[in-house]
C-alpha cells in the first residue's frame, strides 16, 4: 500500500491557521476604519470648537467660551490650545480683511508658516486657509440669515473683494447660493 502524506497546507491545523489569519486581517481592517473615523470626528469637533470662538458668526447657538486656562478640546496640549486660540482671535479680528493670509496667521501664532500648516492639519485636519475660509463662510451664513444687508456688503464684510467670487465660493461650500440661503431655502 502506498500512503500519501498531505502537505502542511492540506491539513486541518493549516486551514484553521489560515482562517485565523483572515479573521485577524479583517479585524484589523475594521479597527483601522473605526480609528480613522474617530480621528476625523475629533478633528471636526476641534474645528467647530475653534470656529465657535469667533464672534459675529455664531448666532444664537454659541456657548460661553471656555476660560483660556482650560483647553477647548481635552485631547489637546496646553500649547496647542494657546496657539489655536491665538489663530482664532487673529482670524476673528481680521476676518473682513481680504489681504490676510497664512503668513499673517503664523505671525499671530508666533510660529513659522510650515509649523502652523502642520499643527493645524494635525489638530483639525484643515489648512490655515481652509480654517479662514470656514470662518468666513460661518460669518456669511450668520449675516445672511440674521440681517437684510445686501449680499455684496456681506461679501465685503467677510473678507471677499469680489461679490461674484463670494457667491461662487458660498455655493460650492453650502450647496446653495447666498440668495437661496437668505430666503430660507437652506437647511439648518
Amino acid at each position: 500500500t502506498i500512503v500519501v502524506t498531505p502537505t502542511f497546507w492540506e491539513t486541518t491545523p493549516a486551514r484553521v491557521l489560515l482562517l485565523l489569519l483572515l479573521l485577524a486581517f479583517f479585524g484589523s481592517a475594521v479597527y483601522t476604519i473605526i480609528y480613522i473615523r474617530r480621528i476625523k470626528r475629533q478633528r471636526r469637533e476641534a474645528l467647530d470648537a475653534y470656529l465657535n470662538l469667533l464672534s459675529n458668526g455664531t448666532g444664537g447657538d454659541a456657548h460661553e467660551p471656555a476660560p483660556a486656562d482650560t483647553p477647548l478640546r481635552p485631547e489637546l496640549t496646553h500649547e496647542d490650545d494657546v496657539m489655536m486660540r491665538r489663530v482664532s482671535a487673529f482670524v476673528d479680528e481680521h476676518l473682513g480683511d481680504a489681504e490676510i493670509g497664512v503668513g499673517d496667521m503664523a505671525a499671530a501664532a508666533a510660529m513659522s508658516r510650515s509649523g502652523l500648516q502642520r499643527k493645524m492639519k494635525q489638530i483639525m485636519g484643515v489648512t490655515p486657509l481652509d480654517f479662514l475660509r470656514e470662518a468666513r463662510m460661518k460669518r456669511a451664513c450668520h449675516l445672511l440669515s440674521s440681517t437684510d444687508i445686501p449680499i455684496s456688503d456681506v461679501a465685503y464684510s467677510c473678507g471677499y473683494s469680489d461679490p461674484k467670487y463670494f457667491s461662487r465660493s458660498f455655493k460650492a461650500s453650502k450647496g446653495k447660493s447666498p440668495k437661496e440661503w437668505r430666503n430660507g431655502d437652506a437647511e439648518g
